[in-house]
């Protein structure tokens, strides 16, 4: 509901989806340089539930003191893709993906548009909301690090807020557990 070309400005959608879809902080995108971003048919077609791969290169995010800058790729369905294309297409020569003039609007834009489906939604929840998507779907919990860009699983299993993959690991602790009782211990020597 939030992506409807009715009731979404151009700018706010472009970055929803992007957000959305590099699982990228909202605020990361202030800065990326459109040398930095591409957007290339996936080799299905366009016709293709593959839509568009894209490539994003964060240069300045939380992290970057330490990390340096980080290539993140993911796909576009056709559909977000050329919402993309026609955002970039409106910002002309700018050399950001978000005009630095147009960037507040367009974050509080985004921000109303989140609270409108649920007033306790914050910029952060496109994040931790994407992550938990592919989480719920099963992606690998290897591959989550790949989109969070985590050095550890303690930061992954704080973003999904336990979810399927801290069952998962609970699972596998319990069952290891059991080799330190006793009773089971005593069984597995006879």
């Amino acid at each position: 509901a939030i992506l409807k070309p009715d009731n979404t400005k151009l700018s706010t959608a472009a970055l929803l989806i992007l957000s959305w879809c590099t699982t990228g902080r909202p605020e990361t995108w202030a800065k990326v340089l459109k040398e930095d971003f591409s957007m290339k048919l996936a080799p299905g077609g366009p016709n293709q539930p593959d839509g568009f791969r894209v490539q994003v290169k964060f240069r300045y995010h939380k992290m970057a003191a330490k990390l340096g800058a980080l290539v993140v790729p993911t796909l576009l369905p056709v559909e977000w893709a050329h919402k993309v294309s026609a955002w970039m297409a409106q910002t002309g020569e700018c050399k950001y993906m978000f005009p630095i003039t147009e960037w507040k609007r367009t974050k509080d834009d985004m921000l109303s548009a989140l609270r409108a489906q649920d007033p306790t939604w914050e910029l952060r929840c496109l994040r931790r909301g994407s992550l938990s998507t592919m989480a719920r779907a099963g992606v690998p919990y290897e591959t989550l690090k790949l989109f969070s860009l985590h050095a550890n699983d303690t930061m992954v299993t704080r973003y999904l807020r336990g979810g399927l993959h801290a069952g998962e690991r609970n699972q596998k602790a319990f069952e290891a557990a059991k080799h330190l009782h006793p009773a089971v211990k005593e069984k597995s020597t006879q």
